[in-house]
């Protein structure tokens, strides 16, 4: 009767563990949520992260946007909506990382390291290409990446 005992416990730890991680994924039908950011000849693809912000630039895709210079480490461009503020993770980095800066609405792409600045959110980070970041121009495509 004991090992029965032990083992339904474990077993509900073992399924309790794994709805708890199954909540914080990164996934969106079971697809971990990756964007793709080109011009047609730099191309960048990031991993988001779990955060209300993330979902919501997701949720916004595909994007062709305008995509602009900013002072000396990162590229900025505007979404069709702002992003929501809950919840959100606020933080400095390095080159790769993408933002959302609250107070003007704007993702930014930083190709250099930045600190930690009020409504500044981490979205994600470049799981490839973020060498590409400083060259991107014009038009930029944002699609989800498979």
């Amino acid at each position: 009767m004991k090992k029965k005992l032990l083992l339904f416990l474990f077993g509900a730890a073992l399924a309790a563990s794994s709805c708890a991680f199954a909540e914080n994924a990164v996934t969106v039908n079971g697809e971990i949520m990756k964007i793709s950011v080109s011009d047609g000849k730099n191309k960048i693809i990031y991993e988001l992260n779990s955060s209300e912000q993330s979902k919501s630039l997701y949720s916004q895709l595909p994007l062709e946007v305008q995509i602009e210079n900013y002072s000396t480490n990162e590229k900025i461009f505007y979404p069709k909506e702002k992003l929501p503020l809950k919840n959100g993770v606020e933080g400095s980095g390095d080159s790769g990382t993408l933002a959302y800066f609250s107070p003007w609405g704007n993702v930014v792409l930083f190709y250099g390291k930045f600190n930690e600045y009020p409504g500044l959110f981490i979205l994600g980070k470049s799981v490839s290409g973020a060498e590409n970041i400083k060259n991107l121009s014009g038009i930029v495509n944002v699609e989800a990446e498979k």
